[in-house]
């Protein structure tokens, strides 16, 4: 018995790595400025949270949906990294950039914005603690949806070009996506739809610096 539990625990563990990959491969593909986020078994976990509203808050068309002022683009715009850190002279670590987002956005938009993050990272982000238990996510559930993402969101092997097509590790999302849909039952999915909000499906590349 202690064996087999062991089993599943090294399983687990793996396919919580081949995910975590398959988010790194995401957000490189993405060219996301948002800053370092939580990694592997930190934060919000798969889906990445924060993150990934850092991500797309940088799209036009998300901008667009949430209905920014030109002054609040050029403030998240101001958001993007510098090189060597902080302005000179300032004492201690920078604000973390989700935090400088919330007071740029009003609550509407920041509501607003985390339902986009949340169809943004699906399905990985049906995986997050907070979201899989609201929505009631079950352990067999979680196994199948991680081997979904490992399976059409793999890793690109070492020595080769790391970052993907966008068009392509976006259709493999949406695959991923469809197959997870269908490992949910009728309250799992309104559950998940009444945190994601009105579906949102133009995505755009974001800017790079």
């Amino acid at each position: 018995m202690k064996v087999n539990n062991m089993k599943r625990l090294l399983q687990r563990a793996i396919s919580h790595a081949s995910v975590s990959a398959a988010l790194l491969v995401l957000a490189v593909a993405a060219g996301a400025q948002g800053g370092p986020g939580p990694g592997p078994g930190r934060g919000q976990g798969p889906g990445r949270g924060p993150n990934d509203r850092m991500m797309i808050v940088r799209m036009s068309t998300v901008q667009k949906e949430l209905g920014l002022s030109q002054a609040q683009v050029q403030s998240i715009e101001a958001l993007r990294p510098r090189r060597g850190g902080g302005q000179p002279g300032e004492m201690g670590p920078p604000p973390r950039p989700e935090e400088q987002l919330s007071k740029i956005l009003n609550q509407a938009q920041s509501d607003r914005l985390k339902q986009l993050a949340l169809q943004f990272g699906a399905p990985m982000s049906i995986l997050r603690d907070d979201v899989a238990s609201q929505i009631g996510v079950k352990e067999t559930q979680r196994d199948k949806i991680h081997e979904i993402v490992r399976n059409l969101m793999p890793p690109p092997d070492r020595g080769q070009d790391s970052r993907p097509n966008w068009s392509e590790m976006q259709k493999r999302k949406a695959q991923a996506f469809d197959q997870a849909w269908a490992l949910l039952d009728q309250n799992q999915r309104a559950a998940y739809n009444r945190l994601a909000g009105k579906p949102f499906n133009n995505w755009v590349e974001p800017t790079r610096p």
